[in-house]
């Protein structure tokens, strides 16, 4: 936690490496935190509930449909490092491909 980085820190007699030291947990811990929030909100842009979501979409002249449960994507590289997304992919619709 970031108070007892704090009080480690504020100990008599700390020096240069205790500052170093200092200022890469609390870098840490920050990206930490980051990266949660960040998840957190990614996570939150879908509804809750699946049935709330459209069955099909089209995306250039090709339809998808959702798959019936949420899934999740681990490894989704952001800033603040990886996180893992829980969502509902979409699925071609096979012959709706408009490539000629």
């Amino acid at each position: 936690m970031l108070t007892e980085v704090a009080v480690e820190f504020l100990k008599p007699g700390m020096g240069p490496e205790d500052t170093h030291g200092f200022e890469r947990r609390v870098e840490e811990l920050v990206r930490d935190l980051a990266r949660s929030f960040e998840e957190w909100c990614f996570n939150s842009l879908e509804p809750p509930e699946v049935q709330s979501m459209p069955q099909q979409i089209a995306y250039f002249g090709q339809s998808y449909r959702r798959f019936r449960k949420k899934t999740p994507h681990a490894n989704v590289l952001t800033r603040f490092g990886n996180i893992t997304l829980t969502r509902k992919c979409p699925t071609q619709v096979p012959g709706t491909c408009s490539r000629k």
